[in-house]
C-alpha cells in the first residue's frame, strides 16, 4: 500500500499557518503593548506637569496671602491708605435725628 503525501502536506500547511498566526498575533500585541505603554508615559507627563503648575500656583496664592504682601499691593495697586487716625463717634438722640428730618422734609415741601 502507498502512503499518500497529501495528508503530511496539509498537516504541514496547517501547522505553519498556525505558527504563522501566533507570530503575526504576538507581534501585534507587541506593537499594541509598546503603543500603550508610549500612551501611558505621555499622560504620566502631563500630570506631572500639572501637578507642578497646581504648586506653583499654590505658592503664589501663599505669597498674595501672606500678612506682608497684602498692606504693600493695597498702597501700592489699590491706593488704599492706612487711617492713622480714629475715627470719631458721635452719639445723638433719636428725637434730634428725627427733628432735623422733618426739618428737612419742611424745606424740600
Amino acid at each position: 500500500m502507498k502512503k499518500s503525501a497529501k495528508p503530511v502536506i496539509f498537516y504541514s500547511i496547517i501547522c505553519i499557518a498556525v505558527f504563522g498566526g501566533i507570530i503575526l498575533v504576538n507581534v501585534m500585541t507587541k506593537l499594541n503593548c509598546d503603543k500603550y505603554i508610549k500612551d501611558i508615559s505621555v499622560a504620566q507627563e502631563v500630570v506631572e506637569a500639572k501637578k507642578n503648575t497646581q504648586i506653583k500656583l499654590q505658592a503664589e496664592l501663599q505669597n498674595w496671602c501672606s500678612e506682608e504682601k497684602i498692606p504693600v499691593v493695597a498702597e501700592s495697586d489699590l491706593n488704599m491708605i492706612k487711617m492713622t487716625n480714629k475715627a470719631v463717634i458721635m452719639e445723638v438722640e433719636k428725637s434730634k435725628i428725627e427733628q432735623v428730618e422733618k426739618a428737612m422734609s419742611a424745606n424740600n415741601e
